[in-house]
């Protein structure tokens, strides 16, 4: 299983570093008839973030356009999304304890945490790998056990 967070995930509709390793992953995921998983937070965040990348003329407002079209589909259809509601939320006050996370970054984390230990009740051990280029949040990921795979260093 996969988890994505923002950071791991814009990088499917722009080309960065990293994208292409990205892209690889989750296509071996797809292959696997798996759906990448991430939070209902990363909606907004994914459109932040491309659009932030127009702002800084880092993309054309048709790059933008083309992305946008691209991410909705995928939202509806090929992505698993986490809500965000109190079985989530238990995790972040001790995942901010134990690391300098944003606020945002602890809901992906806590949302990860949460999946890996809904897949362990459910007996499946195939394991989860969260996916995110954030060097300080790959570091808490590591910290709470998950397995990280991070695009930009592979």
């Amino acid at each position: 299983m996969l988890y994505l967070d923002s950071s791991a995930l814009v990088k499917q509709y722009v080309e960065e570093t990293g994208s292409r390793a990205m892209n690889a992953k989750i296509e071996s995921e797809s292959a696997a008839l798996e759906r990448p998983f991430t939070s209902v937070l990363a909606y907004p965040e994914v459109h932040a973030a491309l659009v932030k990348k127009f702002r800084k003329n880092l993309l054309t407002a048709e790059e933008l356009r083309h992305a946008q079209k691209q991410f909705e589909p995928d939202w509806a259809f090929g992505i698993s999304e986490i809500p965000l509601d109190a079985s989530v939320l238990a995790s972040i006050r001790e995942a901010v304890r134990r690391f300098p996370l944003s606020g945002a970054d602890a809901v992906h984390l806590a949302s990860a945490l949460w999946l890996r230990d809904a897949l362990a009740a459910r007996g499946n051990s195939a394991g989860l790998t969260f996916a995110t280029s954030d060097m300080r949040l790959a570091e808490a990921a590591q910290g709470f056990g998950l397995e990280v795979f991070n695009p930009e260093t592979v």
